[in-house]
């Protein structure tokens, strides 16, 4: 592609210098004035807008070169700060994928930024050569218009000198002429010495306006000379100048336009590893890697908290003494059937001894059965025989300790 451009310019360069070979030339004269230099200003002047709009160009390319670098160094900035650790699959192929190419593109953009600045710095080197040739031709032509110039001057002020000795001499020789014939000689003599002075400094200023003529001449040819060769120089310099900024620009724009290639490449890439990007799939991993279990938990079932017997509990008695209070079998809170205790004995009730887990019990109360209370709602007649609900209570006094 690039090779191709690059064709196509040179092309367009021949047709440019053939198109510029059949019109009009710098060195084309215009300009009658002898004592003029509106012809060199203008020139001059063109050179130097010309300079100016390589210096444009210059900054222009190194302010790119600059915006390049700083976009490429960002790129591997931000490729360099994105982990990604978190996703898994295709989806993480991918993005890795773009996170490298990013990478890589940062890297050409940085590329691209030294290409722009050598062509930046190969601009300067031919501005600066095109001053220094400028410049030099420049003072030659000013120093031989100086020189022209002042020939011209004193052209003007010896014809000027020449016209009024011409005068005077044609004077003098009028004065002779009307001079009467019977004048004394002395008169004559007089008058003659007059005309004849006269025709002399008429000869001398003739002879001076000759010679500054000469010069002026000989002045002018050298300033024609030179300025035919700045012209020359100066349309050599300008041709140069297009050519020189046309084929850069035009690199450049190869430059941008394989960049732009090179890109696309880039996110070709990522484009094909994103086609393998299957949300199914990622889904399936996922539920792979990180599955807790091979089944769902089982139903919980209702439990109740009276399927056991209670255990003891204490009740506060008016008297400031603490009681146990056991109790057997169920309460019925549900309006459920009752299971039926075992069968017991009056007799065969247990009571609690001091010695148990209970408090120490008062002499007072020593005998055994003295503090003891048996509540009983109905014993069964025969231990073979279904039992009935009952209950049944136990109280001892004891002073905690």
């Amino acid at each position: 592609m690039a090779n191709k451009l690059l064709t196509i310019g040179e092309k367009g360069m021949a047709t440019l210098k053939r198109a510029q070979s059949s019109g009009k030339l710098f060195s084309d004269p215009e300009d009658p004035d002898i004592a003029g230099t509106q012809g060199f200003e203008t020139l001059v002047k063109r050179l130097k807008e010309g300079s100016t709009v390589c210096k444009e160009i210059e900054d222009f390319l190194k302010n790119r070169s600059q915006a390049e670098v700083q976009y490429g160094k960002a790129l591997s900035r931000c490729s360099q700060q994105a982990k990604g650790k978190d996703e898994i699959g295709g989806l993480k192929d991918s993005w890795d994928e773009m996170v490298k190419q990013s990478e890589n593109e940062g890297l050409h953009h940085n590329k691209l930024g030294n290409a722009f600045h050598t062509i930046s710095k190969n601009m300067e080197e031919f501005r600066l050569d095109q001053k220094e040739r400028r410049t030099r031709l420049e003072d030659g032509v000013k120093r031989l218009q100086s020189n022209k110039r002042e020939c011209y001057h004193k052209v003007l002020s010896n014809k000027d000198r020449y016209e009024n000795k011409c005068r005077d001499a044609d004077a003098a020789i009028d004065t002779y002429d009307r001079e009467e014939p019977g004048a004394p000689p002395a008169m004559k003599v007089k008058l003659v010495n007059k005309r004849d002075k006269a025709k002399k400094a008429a000869k001398d200023a003739d002879d001076v306006y000759k010679k500054s003529l000469e010069l002026l001449e000989d002045s002018r040819k050298k300033w024609e000379l030179c300025m035919t060769n700045f012209c020359q120089e100066a349309q050599k310099l300008e041709e140069d100048r297009i050519h020189f900024l046309r084929d850069e620009l035009w690199e450049v724009t190869n430059h941008v336009s394989q960049s732009c290639v090179i890109i696309d490449e880039v996110q070709e890439e990522v484009r094909k590893v994103l086609e393998k990007c299957v949300a199914e799939r990622d889904i399936h991993l996922f539920v792979q890697q990180k599955r807790t279990g091979t089944r769902r938990p089982d139903r919980i079932e209702y439990e109740s908290y009276y399927q056991d017997e209670r255990a003891p509990q204490y009740s506060h008695l008016s008297n400031g003494r603490h009681v146990a209070v056991a109790t057997s079998g169920y309460h019925n809170i549900h309006n459920e059937p009752l299971p039926s205790p075992p069968s017991i004995a009056t007799d065969k009730c247990q009571h609690y001894d001091k010695e148990d887990i209970y408090s120490s019990v008062p002499d007072t109360y020593a005998g055994g059965n003295a503090g003891s209370l048996l509540e009983q709602d109905s014993v069964p007649s025969s231990s073979s025989a279904s039992l009935t609900p009952f209950k049944a209570k136990v109280t001892y006094q004891y002073t905690a300790q």
